[in-house]
């Protein structure tokens, strides 16, 4: 697993956060404590990392201000940056420095990056369900990506191929052939009812794009990423294999390499790969590999703001239950999600019975700005284990209350 570091300083409420992060990393806080800022700036980070390392061009964000401007232009965010604010992200690939209002991004050497697919899930994801929603003009914001992201999942799940919705005993389709509603429910039977999503429950309207979208995004969109791929991604996808081949194999084989000469360079290179030639192959089985490993995703990445919301908390235990199952594959499939809820976190119990490691574990706190660990190892029962402070303090405040107003009443 490549090594992933993020230090935050000064920006919205977070005043100091240096983590590594693993596959499943779980931030628990109050409102306004800083988990969305520190996922927004994880997942900025992410995708400057993408671009700059398949495009091989540390220049794609020109200075801090532009930087600036892509954050809270994206996430929303404005008046979160301080003149003080820091930001290092740190890969196998890149490092990335805002400081002093400067950015500086520097390209590891070599071709260390594996292309990821990047999803991130707000917690505004019912946006999907508005009727009016196809031919609406939006802003390039995350909320925007998201709807993008969605209606490339939802159509892979039409009459024929419905989604189960967790144990819901519903299930879900696009139907194309309606002008309008498209997005249904329908009972698990097919005959109860079948609803459009927008005149389902708020806890549906919350669960159902979250379920489509982690289902598509760690299945079906390996399968058909070469079929979608858009005209612009195309034209990014030759300059790609354009500059890999110059630094693979014509620099290597031609250390006098001149542009200028490049389509010539190219036909004896090509001959010489007609021959066998074993420097010239070795050269291009090299080519073969990157330009794969850049262009072609190997897993994805999701950010899921507070997957709990609407939604009953027996439910919320079988959402994560299916974002492990899901994720826990041959792709090993990256999250961090923020939560609210201590229904979640204290599930994350069970889950450390088997089905995660705990090497591949975060669980975060946020106090004060800053980050705090809950998962430890227990030396009695020989298990790691959450903190239960954190998931029984809410209701200890409650008793607590209830008590001293019995005291007063009696």
């Amino acid at each position: 697993m490549n090594m992933k570091r993020l230090v935050i300083k000064h920006i919205g409420p977070v005043r100091f956060v240096d983590i590594k992060l693993k596959p499943y990393n779980f931030i628990i806080g109050p409102q306004s404590s800083g988990k969305s800022t520190i996922a927004k700036i994880y997942s900025t980070c992410q995708w400057i990392e993408k671009e700059v390392a398949t495009t091989q061009n540390c220049d794609i964000i020109g200075d801090g201000n532009s930087f600036i401007q892509l954050v809270e232009g994206y996430h929303n965010m404005k008046g979160y940056f301080y003149n003080d604010s820091e930001i290092l992200y740190e890969t196998e690939s890149i490092v990335l420095l805002y400081e002093d209002e400067k950015l500086s991004i520097t390209l590891k050497p070599g071709y260390n990056y594996h292309r990821e697919k990047i999803c991130y899930i707000p917690a505004e994801r019912n946006a999907v369900t508005l009727p009016e929603l196809q031919g609406l003009a939006l802003r390039n914001t995350s909320v925007r990506n998201f709807i993008f992201d969605w209606f490339n999942a939802r159509d892979s799940y039409n009459e024929n191929n419905k989604s189960d919705i967790l144990n819901l005993d519903v299930k879900y389709f696009y139907d194309n052939s309606k002008k309008e509603d498209k997005d249904r429910i329908v009972h698990y039977n097919g005959a109860t009812y079948n609803i459009p999503l927008s005149n389902a429950s708020s806890g549906l309207q919350s669960v159902v794009p979250l379920t489509i979208m982690l289902r598509y995004y760690t299945n079906e969109y390996f399968d058909t990423f070469q079929s979608k791929t858009s005209f612009d991604e195309s034209d990014k996808e030759r300059e790609i294999r354009h500059r890999v081949v110059d630094n693979l194999v014509l620099k290597v084989l031609y250390p006098n390499y001149n542009p200028h000469d490049r389509q010539s360079i190219i036909k004896k290179a090509n001959e010489r790969i007609h021959m066998q030639d074993p420097e010239v192959m070795h050269c291009y089985e090299e080519y073969i590999k990157v330009t794969r490993q850049l262009l072609v995703p190997v897993r994805s990445s999701f950010v899921i703001e507070e997957p709990e919301q609407n939604i009953y908390p027996m439910t919320q235990i079988d959402l994560i239950d299916s974002i492990v199952s899901l994720c826990v594959s041959e792709r090993k499939h990256l999250f961090m999600i923020t939560t609210h809820s201590p229904f979640i976190i204290s599930y994350i119990n069970i889950l450390l019975q088997g089905k995660i490691n705990p090497d591949d574990l975060n669980v975060w706190t946020i106090v004060d700005g800053e980050l705090e660990n809950i998962i430890g190892y227990d030396k009695e029962s020989k298990t790691y284990i959450v903190d239960g402070y954190e998931l029984s303090a809410p209701m200890k405040t409650v008793f607590e209350m209830y008590r001293k107003r019995k005291n007063i009443s009696e």
